[in-house]
C-alpha cells in the first residue's frame, strides 16, 4: 500500500532503513533527506542534476520520470523553434528543474539574455522509423537524425493524404542509424495496407 503524503498533521517516522526512527513533518523534508543521502544538497538540486538514459533503458524509469523526460525534449524543440523557455515550459506543463535535468546542457543564455537552444544535440531517443525492411524502433542519436525521421514521416503523410511526391523524392537514399528510409511509393502503399503506418507517436520508447 502506498504511503500517504507527509504533512504537519500527518508526520511519518520510518520503522526501518536509513531513516528509521527519524520523524518527518513534510514531504519536502523527507525528499531533501533522500537527496542528501545520494550526495545532493537538497531535492531541488537532485531534480536539476543532468541525467542521460539510453533508449533501451527508458522503460526502467518511473512513469513520472518518463513523462518528465518527454516533456523536456518537447520544451527543447519549442525553444529551438523560437519560443521562450518560460512559454515552452508552460505549454508542456513542466518545470525548470525537470527541463534542466534532461536537456539543461542544450539550453544556454544568448547575447540578448534570452535562453536559446544549441543548434543540435547528441541525445539518443527511440523512434519508430519506416525503413526498407519495414517499421523499426531505432536508437536515433542526434537532433539532426530525429529531424530527418520527422521529415520522412511528414513526407509519407503528404504522399498518402495529398499525393505529393517531391518530399519523398528528396529523401531517396537517406538513412537513419544505418537503415535506409522507405521512399518507394508502391512499397509505402503496401506497408500501409499491412498496418505498419498506424502509429500514434513516433517516439515509441516510452510505450
Amino acid at each position: 500500500m502506498a504511503r500517504p503524503p507527509i504533512t504537519k498533521s500527518r508526520p511519518w517516522t520510518p520503522q526501518a532503513g536509513r531513516f528509521a526512527g527519524q520523524t518527518f513533518r513534510t514531504e519536502r523534508a523527507y525528499r531533501d533527506a533522500l537527496a542528501r543521502a545520494h550526495g545532493f544538497a537538497n531535492w531541488g538540486e537532485q531534480q536539476k542534476a543532468p541525467k542521460r538514459v539510453a533508449p533501451k533503458h527508458v522503460k526502467e524509469l518511473r512513469k513520472d520520470e518518463r513523462e518528465g523526460r518527454t516533456k523536456a525534449f518537447r520544451v527543447l524543440s519549442r525553444v529551438r523553434r523560437g519560443e521562450s523557455r518560460t512559454a515552452a515550459e508552460r505549454a508542456e506543463h513542466t518545470t525548470h528543474n525537470t527541463v534542466d535535468r534532461w536537456v539543461g546542457a542544450d539550453l544556454t543564455r544568448g547575447p540578448s539574455g534570452r535562453v536559446v537552444a544549441t543548434p543540435s544535440d547528441r541525445h539518443s531517443r527511440g523512434m519508430d522509423v519506416l525503413t526498407i525492411d519495414g517499421l523499426q524502433n531505432l536508437d536515433v542519436r542526434s537532433s539532426r537524425q530525429r529531424t530527418l525521421v520527422s521529415r520522412h514521416w511528414n513526407a509519407i503523410r503528404l504522399y498518402r493524404d495529398y499525393g505529393e511526391l517531391q518530399p519523398l523524392r528528396d529523401l531517396v537514399g537517406s538513412s537513419v542509424a544505418g537503415h535506409l528510409l522507405e521512399c518507394d511509393y508502391d512499397a509505402i502503399d503496401e506497408w500501409a495496407r499491412l498496418g505498419e503506418l498506424e502509429i500514434e507517436d513516433i517516439y515509441a520508447e516510452t510505450a
